[in-house]
């Protein structure tokens, strides 16, 4: 009886690659588990998940921050993506911050264990991980659409982040206490976030 052909060897090149998919892997569990089980679960309820102990998660991700950074921005692609859908290129600027909005707290509304387990797990130096990256976003989709405007150059990054304050905190708060739709709170942030960008300069414009 022959025996069964032996796998090829694979090229020393090839072990980036082989790494970033076991990276994805255990991400991919990571996310799963979370979303399973809740925000507050621990490395070890981690490692375990993965099949892993707690020294292989850090070899692939460096240390626990490491890891919710991932998260964080595996949440922040999924918002892109959302906002993507929900923003068309003739979109009016009240339709747009409406629907930018909306497309955040429908993120967060979906993935309520994610962004608790973000919020829950990043140490104080790098709090609000999550918010930041999606200010950067919308910083620049802000620069984007009003680069023919008079609008000052820095203004897209300041209102951007401060966007994102006002939308972190109410759905931190949203989360813990759901006593409003989603559309019923869009809609009361509008009334406050609309009447002072309207004042500046945006109204009216693409």
């Amino acid at each position: 009886m022959s025996e069964a052909p032996s796998e090829p060897m694979t090229p020393d090149a090839s072990r980036p690659q082989r790494r970033a998919r076991r990276r994805e892997e255990l991400l991919d569990n990571t996310v799963a588990l979370i979303r399973r089980e809740g925000p507050l679960v621990s490395m070890d309820r981690i490692a375990a998940e993965c099949g892993v102990t707690k020294p292989i998660i850090y070899r692939y991700f460096g240390d626990r921050e490491g890891l919710v950074k991932e998260v964080a921005r595996k949440l922040v692609a999924e918002f892109t993506i959302e906002m993507c859908r929900a923003l068309g290129p003739a979109t009016g600027p009240r339709q747009h911050l409406m629907a930018t909005m909306d497309s955040f707290l429908a993120v967060v509304e979906r993935e309520t264990n994610l962004y608790r387990f973000i919020n829950h797990h990043t140490s104080v130096e790098r709090r609000d991980l999550f918010g930041r990256l999606v200010a950067e976003q919308f910083a620049a989709d802000m620069k984007h659409r009003l680069r023919d405007t008079d609008v000052p150059a820095g203004a897209p990054r300041t209102w951007g982040h401060a966007l994102v304050g006002i939308l972190h905190y109410a759905s931190d708060w949203w989360t813990a206490e759901p006593t409003l739709t989603r559309a019923e709170l869009v809609d009361q942030l509008m009334a406050m976030v609309w009447n002072g960008l309207a004042n500046v300069g945006t109204e009216g414009r693409s």
